[in-house]
């Protein structure tokens, strides 16, 4: 049961940092240097996560399917990405 809180609070630290985000971006005026920092900063606590978490799933009996399952939602992020734009 522990385990899971943490594998729950991790996944709640980038919903609280894009909502902190969003409200320092209302709050302040925007540039692009501004944004290049927000950008920087997500990225980084995502990589945080990612670092914890990949470890753990690499633990278990089939690590080819938890890659496997990483690289996917890589790719259909990134095809989302660029189907928005």
């Amino acid at each position: 049961m522990q385990e899971f809180l943490f594998a729950l609070t991790l996944s709640a630290l980038p919903v609280v940092s894009n909502f902190m985000g969003a409200m320092i971006a209302e709050a302040l005026p925007s540039s692009k240097q501004t944004l290049g920092l927000a950008l920087h900063a997500a990225a980084g606590v995502l990589l945080a996560i990612v670092e914890e978490i990949l470890p753990e799933a690499h633990q278990t009996q089939d690590t080819n399917l938890s890659t496997l399952t990483f690289i996917g939602s890589f790719a259909l992020s990134m095809l989302f990405s660029s189907y928005l734009e």
